[in-house]
């Protein structure tokens, strides 16, 4: 695992990110040549993605607890902010 709270993300990489209510978290970079990326809410709680820092509870898109989010059309950055609490968030991104 790479960090907590911290990008990441390179080659074909996983890993698992803490998304907290009260600061946004980058949980996939931008890739050029990304392919995938593949985000599972492993928590109890709700996230919101959005592809800015700008994220808000509310505004972007809901990811449900347990639910995936799968994005093969776009090679930017993705974050994510917990509607309450915490959440752990699985993200592997294939280049």
């Amino acid at each position: 695992m790479i960090g907590l709270t911290t990008q990441l993300l390179g080659t074909a990489a996983e890993s698992n990110v803490t998304v907290g209510a009260s600061t946004p978290v980058q949980l996939v970079a931008a890739i050029q040549n990304r392919k995938v990326a593949w985000l599972q809410n492993q928590g109890i709680v709700p996230i919101w993605l959005a592809t800015t820092d700008a994220v808000a509870v509310g505004s972007g898109y809901e990811l449900a607890a347990g639910a995936t989010f799968v994005d093969e059309f776009t090679n930017g950055s993705w974050w994510a902010l917990a509607a309450s609490s915490t959440a752990v968030v699985r993200c592997i991104a294939v280049v």
